[in-house]
């Protein structure tokens, strides 16, 4: 992103010389660009799969926020980027039995999408146990604001949609609904929050 004119100094190179500002001012000056810092995205996943915790587990929906999540972790890092992944929910490599919560800053390369393919895979919903919202607001101000906030969950509770209001304040912020049916009916999206409804395929 182009910034500016700023006056030339004689460790400045001769090439980023701006020669319309120098013309117009008198004097010489170089053309400033804000350093562009690698694309890095932020996973967070709630695996629960109903509005209500008495509902039960849909597996449909569980399937389709865990594919959501493997395939932009996929494709994300295949491209080069960063991507880290930030869950809660029961894990069969750490008992199975009680909540846990998973947190992958955001790396490149085929290690890390080994590391997150690995987790969701062993990932299941962890009952009524809803943390995802304060994992969000404990974590995203961590992240470095280059970095995008992607949210992957069935739908959007009055809890999520306060983290995700606090985050888009500081970054990117953007919302995938994988619930049944219209998943984003009635929803209040904060200002700055693109959301998507993902349909089943």
């Amino acid at each position: 992103h182009y910034l500016g004119p700023r006056a030339y100094q004689p460790t400045d190179s001769l090439r980023r010389i701006d020669w319309r500002q120098s013309a117009r001012r008198g004097d010489l000056f170089v053309k400033t660009y804000e350093t562009v810092a690698t694309a890095a995205t932020a996973l967070f996943l709630d695996p629960t799969t109903a509005r209500d915790p008495w509902e039960g587990i849909d597996t449909e929906v569980l399937e389709r926020t865990v594919e959501v999540a493997a395939s932009l972790s996929s494709d994300l890092i295949g491209k080069g980027q960063a991507v880290g992944l930030y869950v809660t929910g029961v894990f069969s490599a750490v008992g199975g039995r009680r909540p846990f919560s998973y947190r992958e800053t955001p790396r490149t390369g085929p290690r890390q999408l080994s590391r997150l393919l690995e987790a969701l895979a062993q990932l299941r919903p962890p009952g009524l146990f809803r943390d995802l919202p304060r994992i969000m607001i404990e974590e995203v101000p961590r992240l470095p604001y280059h970095v995008h906030i992607v949210v992957i969950a069935p739908y959007l509770t009055a809890e999520l949609q306060v983290a995700l209001l606090r985050a888009a304040r500081s970054h990117k912020v953007y919302f995938l609904a994988t619930g049944e049916r219209d998943p984003l009916r009635d929803a209040d999206i904060p200002p700055g929050v693109r959301a998507l409804a993902v349909r089943a395929t």
